[in-house]
């Protein structure tokens, strides 16, 4: 398989990703990522609203890696990258970062009959993508794995051959 071909839903992912971002652990980055992440799904064949919930469970998972991985500090690394699918067409996001040792079993969202501000991102997240798994990462830190296909009624043929 050649770089320039999108893999399947079967095949693994290419060795190298489409896209890769490498990222301090700044909220004020994020912006640029969610500008990334919405055009990027758009030109695979997202419509916008598809698009817009891929941003905010990408939006939701980086701020947790600042927030609970990081603990607000600002100098470490989280690392995007982006393939995109084919049969059927979708992408696949992983985010990684290196924070300490930390067992995905514990990850969850908190009890939605709970009414209080906090604690849905792990939710958000699952609900609105096809595929969330949470990985300890072979060189140490967390990998999350996120892959979302275009909903049925987002079958436009993707638009690879013009540049942003």
């Amino acid at each position: 398989m050649n770089d320039a071909t999108p893999c399947s839903s079967v095949d693994a992912p290419r060795l190298h990703p489409e896209i890769r971002v490498e990222l301090r652990s700044r909220p004020h980055l994020m912006a640029s990522i969610r500008g990334l992440l919405e055009c990027y799904a758009t030109r695979l064949g997202f419509t916008e609203e598809a698009a817009g919930h891929l941003v905010l469970a990408v939006d939701e998972a980086i701020a947790n890696c600042i927030r609970h991985g990081y603990a607000h500090r600002d100098d470490e690394q989280i690392r995007l990258s982006l393939w995109p699918l084919a049969a059927p067409l979708g992408i696949r996001i992983e985010i990684e970062d290196d924070q300490a040792d930390f067992d995905p079993a514990c990850i969850r969202s908190r009890d939605l009959r709970e009414v209080r501000p906090g604690g849905l991102g792990v939710h958000l997240i699952r609900e609105l993508t096809d595929r969330c798994d949470f990985e300890r990462h072979p060189g140490g830190g967390m990998r999350l794995v996120i892959e979302k296909r275009c909903p049925p009624h987002d079958t436009p043929t993707p638009d690879r051959t013009s540049t942003p």
